[in-house]
């Protein structure tokens, strides 16, 4: 009796090294850093990778068969999904981005690119959606569109600012010289208009130094002015000293400049007029709040002169610059003399007004 054994062998190595392709295929698609969603040709889901899980927070067992319905924003309306699935039916890529919504309610900024899946027949068999989270260039994006908007602004603010108070300076020195008398010396005439121009700079370098832009510090203000007016004064034979009480009080640069070009005039005078004869003197600053109103005191120490000298000068260019400036910031001006010296005060309510404060005359 014979025997034989009958063998068919097939050969699989196609099959294997496939299999290994699509394993691969696979795991990539499912640990890549990239959202992916694949659908059926009537758009309920087959697969959510990972990524697409932990970024929208849901498990696959809860959104397999659902459709991507529920990661709808509410943002767009029925023409922008039409215009979106009659492309991918017509077997096209659609690209492009849009804001979508989380389990948690979050709204995120995704890129995307949905690809229809065509076999060698040319059937279609589904779709295949890539998403990016870009929530943080987005964000990035505004936040740089945002400050170019500002320091396109604030570079108009600047340029409006410069040209109305060069004006101011100009009218400045022409009151200057306008008022200028016969007793007015050349060094005299150039020491005032340079310290009214100071007044008006000193303004500009703090804003230009400050985040706002908008307004400064009138306590830091009236510091650095002093500071810069003692430089002006040191080579005098009269030796004043200045005291500064003054609160922490901000001030929109629509009366900063006025009421800084005031207290300059009023220092001005005290130092001109209120220490005759004497080799030294005092005059202290003060600045508060009482109520609504900043409350802005200047006292000095010498006798009746400065006083005397402004009210018999009324048409000086010292008075006229005060008048029209408490005008501008609608406030009151009062003076006295004490037996400790002449007093000056300035009282207004701070307000906020939009624009530059070049109209001061």
């Amino acid at each position: 009796e014979k025997y034989f054994l009958y063998s068919i062998v097939h050969d699989i190595s196609e099959r294997v090294t496939a299999q290994k392709e699509l394993m691969k295929f696979k795991l990539g698609i499912e640990n890549s850093p990239n959202m992916i969603l694949i659908t059926d040709t009537e758009g309920r889901i087959e697969y959510a990778n990972k990524a697409f899980q932990k970024k929208y927070g849901y498990s696959l067992d809860e959104i397999m068969g659902e459709t991507p319905q529920i990661i709808k924003s509410g943002r767009y309306g029925g023409e922008f999904y039409r215009e979106y699935w009659e492309t991918l039916l017509s077997k096209e890529v659609v690209k492009g981005e849009m804001i979508n919504k989380t389990k948690q309610g979050e709204e995120i900024y995704i890129s995307y690119s949905t690809n229809p899946i065509v076999d060698k027949k040319g059937n279609l068999n589904g779709f295949i959606a890539i998403q990016d989270d870009v929530t943080k260039q987005k964000k990035a994006e505004k936040e740089l569109s945002e400050s170019l908007e500002e320091k396109e602004v604030l570079l108009s603010e600047i340029h409006h600012r410069v040209k109305n108070n060069l004006a101011i300076i100009s009218a400045l020195l022409e009151l200057n010289l306008y008022h200028k008398d016969e007793e007015t010396t050349i060094e005299e005439f150039v020491h005032s208009s340079q310290m009214r121009i100071k007044a008006i700079a000193e303004v500009h370098e703090m804003l230009y130094q400050s985040d706002q832009f908008t307004q400064i510090s009138f306590n830091e203000y009236i510091e650095r002015l002093v500071r810069k007016i003692q430089e002006l004064v040191k080579n005098q034979e009269q030796e004043i000293r200045f005291i500064t009480e003054v609160e922490d009080i901000d001030l929109n640069i629509n009366q900063a400049i006025p009421v800084g070009l005031m207290i300059d005039e009023l220092l001005m005078n005290s130092m001109k007029f209120g220490f005759n004869g004497r080799s030294k003197g005092q005059i202290k600053i003060g600045l508060d709040k009482q109520g609504d109103d900043v409350l802005i005191t200047l006292e000095d120490n010498g006798d009746d002169s400065s006083i005397k000298t402004y009210q018999e000068r009324s048409t000086s260019l010292g008075k006229t610059l005060l008048d029209v400036l408490i005008s501008q910031i609608e406030g009151e001006f009062n003076f006295w003399q004490t037996d400790e010296g002449a007093i000056y005060r300035i009282r207004f309510t701070p307000v906020e007004r939009s624009g530059s404060a070049g109209h001061v005359f």
